[in-house]
């Protein structure tokens, strides 16, 4: 059977007799000049003898081949005047040495004249190159030893306005002939970024919010985008998820923004999309930050940095903390939405967007100076008339310092990474050169600068930087949850071993207001309440609790303990709280008291109230305690004046009764009673003194 042939197909053999049988092997007998081998059995047969043998006969054919990865090359939509170049892997997978060379197949050879594009060129009289000048293959020839491989590039010029095919012949010497069909066309890129202005509206500060851009792909060419979130002002303000990726011809791409103002305060922020080679797409994001806040009627502790802040709000100057990374650019929701540029399609910038690196929105955006007057927060100018302008000032002041300690503890934890990085890469360095030889490693000195610089750079310094938002410059007497702590006295002070005396509660990290309610010197064994007014000047309702146990603890108790839903803006909720200390429990001991108390509010900064008193038990010390008239002639009278003096911070009421005891009371009645007493207290400082009147108005006898 062909390839195979023998020279005698019929052998007679006498006995101890042998024959040489020839096998013949023809590579030609297939003409498509590929490799392979072929097997078959050469059947022995016997005449008169039911034996049967059989020889296996193997042909290998050796053509120099090639094996492709693909044999089509399809470049699909590419991007106009734009050049696309795809990888074509070819294999020797013959024994033999392959000698190749690329050609064009002149007959498939075409181009779309129909197209849209094509015929615009034709009505506009542009010239058009070949199709054999579209398409180009890198190397053009070249050989390949058996087993070797090599990369073929195939590339296709988008010309605008062509619509090309052709085929690529591989010729191989002694081989067969490879084809690889190609085809593509240009075409613009085509999309649309929606929306371009985000309103978040008002949000509690360190709540996250989300909300979806769409990256729209309308044309047929592919692109790539990114999220570039350099303009922010602090870089935890946004996130994006997927940050990069690619859009496909007719494909969506939903962006998701998270945003957390992290502060207490109205941001407009940038982000940029970066599409193809387009200029970036401005997505302006809008947000106030809020938190549910609390006035009380009653004074408030003010330090250094609290003072700083109301004097910039009653000055209504722009506070230097709140300057986004391009500057201090403020704008009402309602502006941002009149100038917020259209989305932009067509793959064309808008006409009135302007540059995006100086913060502006549109031609009409207005200036920093106009923008100013906007920087009071809403929280402010929703109060009730019924709330004093010098209250609204304290309230403008404790946002203004909620956003300096804010944007102070994320700087601080910017700088704790970056330390943390520096260090992290000095621990790689010693150990590569502890790796590299046996000698004891050395402290990298640059590493070790770049550290010492950043552990010792001044504060102020820090606010240069890209992420600087606040010059932080709160005195080192304010520590980090913001008010400072009152110094524990004598009575209140665990350290004493006062058991019966409880310790101050836990303070929450963040305060937001401390003020003060003083109950002063009270009686032990008696109650005394003080009322104070709680407001709700903020947008979001306001829900609190006091802690039970430890106004229990300390002998007080509060009507209402707690209050859910207070509302906010327009109406300004407020509740009346009734603070009573219960100076006849047997936990509230002699002598001054100082409890610092939490009052929790929900999804808010704390508020403390440290409240004071000073229980005293009344005592009078007289001048003398035996008054001896001795002789007295009969008809007058004597007098003797003795001195009363409270010697406590409470008054002390007193009277003059008759002895109960008989024997004592004897005498009693030759002294008549005609005392007209006035008793006077002077607090804290001064002694109080009772004194009896002049002779002639008490202890006067007659006879």
């Amino acid at each position: 059977m062909p390839p195979f042939h023998v020279d005698r197909p019929a052998v007679q053999l006498a006995p101890l007799t042998t024959a040489t049988v020839n096998v013949s092997f023809d590579p030609n007998f297939k003409n498509d000049l590929q490799s392979g081998i072929v097997k078959q059995k050469l059947q022995v047969v016997y005449s008169d003898n039911p034996q049967r043998d059989s020889v296996d006969l193997h042909g290998i054919m050796e053509y120099p081949n090639l094996a492709l990865s693909a044999t089509t090359v399809e470049f699909g939509s590419c991007l106009s005047d734009t050049t696309r170049r795809i990888p074509l892997t070819i294999v020797n997978t013959s024994q033999v040495d392959v000698v190749y060379s690329w050609a064009w197949d002149k007959d498939s050879l075409r181009e779309d004249t129909n197209s849209i594009a094509s015929m615009n060129m034709k009505a506009a009289r542009q010239p058009r190159p070949p199709a054999v000048n579209l398409f180009d293959i890198m190397p053009i020839n070249g050989v390949l030893k058996a087993g070797a491989s090599e990369t073929i590039t195939f590339a296709f010029f988008a010309y605008p306005g062509v619509k090309a095919s052709a085929t690529a012949m591989c010729l191989v010497e002694g081989g067969p002939t490879y084809q690889v069909a190609m085809s593509g066309e240009s075409n613009n890129i085509k999309y649309a970024v929606e929306p371009q202005f985000v309103d978040m509206g008002q949000q509690l500060f360190n709540k996250t919010v989300e909300r979806e851009v769409v990256i729209s792909n309308q044309g047929k060419v592919p692109f790539d985008y990114a999220i570039n979130m350099r303009l922010l002002s602090r870089p935890s303000i946004a996130s994006a998820s997927p940050s990069s990726g690619v859009v496909g011809p007719g494909h969506r791409e939903v962006v998701k923004l998270r945003v957390c103002a992290g502060i207490p305060d109205r941001l407009l922020e940038t982000v940029l999309v970066e599409l193809a080679h387009f200029d970036p797409i401005p997505v302006q994001i809008v947000v106030e930050g809020v938190y549910p806040a609390v006035l009380l009627n009653l004074p408030r502790i003010k330090d250094p940095l609290f003072l700083e802040c109301q004097a910039a709000a009653k000055q209504a100057k722009p506070d230097p903390s709140l300057t986004t990374a391009q500057g201090s650019v403020v704008l009402t929701a309602a502006s941002l939405r009149t100038h917020a540029p259209q989305p932009s399609r067509g793959g064309s910038a808008n006409a009135d967007t302007r540059s995006v690196a100086g913060m502006s929105v549109a031609r009409s955006m207005v200036s920093t100076k106009a923008g100013a007057g906007a920087l009071t927060s809403k929280l402010s100018a929703k109060l009730a008339d019924s709330v004093p302008p010098e209250r609204k000032a304290e309230l403008e002041a404790e946002r203004l310092r909620l956003v300096r300690m804010l944007a102070g503890q994320e700087l601080a934890q910017l700088k704790a990474a970056e330390e943390a990085l520096l260090a992290a890469e000095l621990d790689a360095a010693r150990a590569t050169l502890a790796s590299q030889g046996s000698v004891q490693p050395q402290r990298s000195a640059t590493l070790d600068s770049e550290v010492e610089s950043s552990n010792t750079q001044p504060e102020g310094a820090a606010g240069a930087g890209e992420h600087a938002v606040v010059d932080l410059t709160a005195p080192a007497a304010v520590p980090p949850g913001g008010l400072p702590q009152p110094a524990p006295t004598r009575a209140v002070s665990p350290l004493l071993g006062r058991k019966h005396r409880p310790i101050q509660p836990p303070l929450p990290s963040l305060v937001a207001a401390h003020y003060v309610l003083d109950f002063g010197c009270i009686i032990k064994g008696s109650s005394r309440s003080r009322r104070f007014k709680l407001v709700n000047p903020s947008s979001q309702v306001v829900s609190f609790k006091f802690d039970r146990a430890v106004l229990e603890s300390w002998g007080l108790k509060a009507e209402p303990e707690g209050v859910s839903k207070l509302p906010g803006a327009p109406d300004n909720g407020s509740v009346e709280v009734v603070l009573t200390l219960q100076a006849n429990k047997q936990q509230v001991v002699l002598g001054p008291m100082e409890l610092v108390l939490p009052l929790p509010i929900k999804g808010a900064p704390g508020v403390l109230i440290t409240i004071k008193a000073n229980v005293q038990v009344p005592d009078l010390q007289a001048s003398q305690d035996t008054l001896d008239f001795g002789d007295v002639q009969t008809g007058q009278a004597k007098v003797i004046t003795v001195q009363l003096h409270n010697h406590k911070l409470v008054p002390c009421e007193w009277a003059v009764k008759k002895p109960v005891e008989t024997a004592k009371a004897k005498d009693w009645n030759f002294f008549r009673q005609a005392v007209s007493l006035a008793a006077h207290y002077t607090p804290v400082h001064t002694s109080a003194h009772s004194k009896l009147p002049s002779p002639s108005a008490v202890w006067r006898r007659h006879s």
